[in-house]
């Protein structure tokens, strides 16, 4: 690319390979090893020096940072490079003059505004998106991720390779895991126990302590773990102005803080959005869920004399479960469709940042997934006070939540690909083998339907970059132009035999990664079933642990081979999924309170010792109230960010700003010398008498 006093961003820039005629040109973009450092400069990222202090990266200082083992190409993560690289190719801007898109007039631009921004937007360029790296891969395929709960490094190749996002989620998950493995394990040593041993009252008592002790510790344990994580990964106090999104739709205007020409919105109108249109339909759908549920009671009530009549037979079975299954698959197919309608509002609202976004878009998904999973639970329990039918339900619910979790994470996409692959190579032989004729593309099938379905197989490429040969974070960019020739367009062609091209068309036809939302959201659920209702099924955190084990190695496996690589994104915490689980741990200290009143026996105890109705309910309030103005308090007196954390932040900040003091201490004196030898001439010491 062109030099940035010129409009270009001083990339490495290559096409593929292409003949004209309306195709697509597919550019591959990276940088030198040179380049990637001065930019990481740019970009203050945060590397650990010779004396184990993290601190901005300074190309004066490089050598300070090439410890243990790092080299000048392994110094930037590919992560970042991606980051990099992305965000400079963002950067182009419109320069002085020019008014619009060359060969396209109805395209206008101002001064400074991104030209890849409105390229996307025009659908000039259909898509881009990061390669996968082979080396990389087979280093994450081939970890032991069930040591990873016992050690941070697996995590840190996955930030190294995915960005702090996707590490962040792994890490959390982890953490959840191992630390859930303690009680999970608790459970099943009393499953064993006989019961003159340890009778069934006191195991529940001992289980629900123990879930609402290790609630508490957890999601404490989960807050102080996020601020080491985000001081050590540098993103702990990452600055408060975001840029646009990308896909922020709105007029063009100048500015305030950049200076530069940017979408403007009215916020009032992204208000109006939110409150009279997607907070009704989230409500809707949640009224939804709820006669959805209704139904699965008076299927219930319909199918209560077959259960009777075939009682102890497999049709009394069949009876017994049809109802709950049905209504867990309903649940997760409103689920599936709800999260598609979450994604368009949040969209069609138009939030400016991606934290904006983010928050709307996680709220949306915790309104209505807490009623359609929970509410059941909660009717059954509290309402009907049905125990013995919320058990059945609980049971049924997290099977049927796991089953459909490994079928559509993994066995539908591998089909899926599978199925694409096979009739793409169908196409191709059987275009080969009928038109002869074609073009110089090797396709058999005629231009225009030949383009049409390299058209849509393109469009599905998002965010790509091309696979780390030399420089380990090539971007590719698919491109619509009116010129057909590369040497007009200024580009170089790859090789016919470049590996990149072959990487490009086959990670094309994956699907794009989302992001993690989908995931927090399955842990959250899982999370609500083991500890809202944990008197009732105390095993459910036993198999909560088994199926995150395998749920790990499940979304390895997808980010690795089945979608395409996602692009790095910096964070420093869970965001509103911390809320969110906070709120749980809440309410299970009541739904476990009232649920040990009605399993345990509590009640019948108090009145067989004297005690009244309402001097019992007095005591479970007070109980009640003890448990959680604990868990307040622990959140008050244990500080969320370690001592050692704010210690070392502190440090960090005090000694920038005393180099920053001695940096411009010694350009004022310069300055300063330069100002005075210009006014006040020298004077020689034979000047200067000495008697004077």
């Amino acid at each position: 690319m062109a030099s940035k006093n010129s409009g270009g961003a001083e990339l490495l820039v290559r096409c593929e390979p292409f003949s004209g005629a309306g195709e697509e040109i597919v550019l591959h973009l990276t940088a030198t090893t040179p380049r990637f450092l001065e930019l990481a400069e740019q970009f203050s990222l945060k590397k650990v020096d010779d004396r184990g202090l993290l601190r901005e990266f300074h190309v004066r200082d490089l050598d300070a940072f090439l410890v243990n083992d790092i080299l000048l190409e392994t110094l930037i993560s590919p992560a970042e490079k991606e980051l990099i690289v992305l965000a400079e190719i963002q950067s182009i801007g419109a320069l002085p003059g020019e008014g619009h898109i060359p060969g396209y007039p109805n395209l206008k631009l101002h001064s400074g505004q991104s030209i890849f921004q409105l390229y996307v937007e025009a659908g000039l360029i259909s898509g881009y998106h990061p390669l996968h790296d082979e080396k990389g891969l087979d280093k994450l395929l081939e970890t032991n991720w069930v040591e990873a709960f016992f050690a941070n490094e697996p995590f840190e190749a996955l930030r190294s390779y995915f960005g702090e996002a996707i590490a962040l989620y792994f890490t959390f998950m982890g953490c959840y895991t191992y630390l859930l493995s303690l009680p999970g394990l608790a459970t099943l040593l009393f499953a064993i126990i006989p019961d003159w041993m340890l009778s069934p009252r006191v195991e529940i008592y001992l289980v629900s302590g123990m879930n609402l002790v290790f609630i508490t510790y957890f999601l404490k344990f989960w807050k102080r773990k996020c601020s080491e994580l985000a001081y050590c990964w540098g993103t702990l106090r990452m600055t408060i102005w975001e840029q646009p999104r990308q896909g922020y739709r709105g007029r063009m205007a100048l500015d305030p803080v950049t200076g530069q020409y940017q979408p403007r919105y009215p916020g009032y109108k992204t208000h109006i959005k939110v409150w009279l249109v997607s907070f009704p339909l989230v409500i809707v759908s949640m009224w939804g869920a709820y006669r959805v549920m209704l139904c699965y009671f008076m299927a219930e009530q319909i199918l209560a004399p077959y259960k009777i009549r075939y009682a102890g037979s497999l049709l009394g079975l069949v009876f017994k479960f049809l109802g709950s299954i049905g209504y867990a698959i309903s649940v997760a197919a409103m689920t599936y469709c709800y999260r598609m309608l979450a994604d368009e509002l949040t969209e069609w609202e138009n939030h400016r940042t991606q934290t904006q976004f983010d928050r709307h878009h996680v709220a949306k998904l915790i309104a209505f997934e807490s009623v359609n999973n929970f509410m059941s639970f909660l009717y059954i329990g509290f309402v009907l006070k049905n125990l013995e039918l919320l058990k059945q339900q609980l049971i049924v619910m997290i099977s049927v939540m796991h089953l459909i979790l490994a079928v559509q994470e993994i066995v539908i996409p591998l089909l899926w690909r599978s199925t694409t692959k096979k009739l793409t190579t169908f196409l191709h032989r059987h275009s080969n083998s009928t038109n002869p004729t074609s073009p110089s593309t090797g396709s058999t099938i005629p231009d225009v339907v030949y383009q049409t379905l390299a058209g849509k197989r393109r469009s599905r490429q998002q965010h790509h970059r091309s696979p780390s040969l030399r420089h380990n974070a090539n971007w590719i960019s698919h491109l619509h132009h009116q010129d057909h020739d590369p040497a007009a367009l200024g580009l170089v062609p790859l090789l016919e035999s470049d590996p990149r091209i072959e990487m490009s068309t086959f990670e094309g036809d994956m699907d794009p990664y989302k992001g993690c939302y989908d995931d927090y959201s399955q842990l959250f659920l899982q999370f609500g079933y083991v500890f809202l209702f944990s008197p009732l099924f105390p095993q459910a955190s036993a198999i909560a642990v088994a199926a995150n084990v395998f749920l790990m190695y499940a979304n390895i496996y997808k980010l690795c081979a089945v979608f395409q690589r996602p692009v790095p994104k910096r964070v420093k915490d869970i965001g509103s999924w911390q809320i969110a689980f906070e709120l749980i741990g809440y309410l299970a200290v009541m739904t476990n309170i009232a649920l040990l009143v009605s399993s345990a026996g509590l009640k019948q105890s108090a009145q067989r010792a004297g005690w009244t109705s309402d001097r019992f309910y007095l005591a479970l309030i007070i109980v009640e109230h003890i448990l959680i103005a604990g868990r307040l308090a622990v959140n008050y007196l244990v500080p969320s960010v370690p001592q050692w954390v704010r210690v070392a932040s502190a440090r960090t900040e005090f000694q920038a700003v005393e180099a920053y003091k001695k940096k411009q201490s010694t350009k004022t004196r310069r300055r300063l010398n330069m100002r005075f030898q210009m006014i006040n001439p020298i004077v020689s010491k034979s000047d200067v008498n000495p008697e004077d």
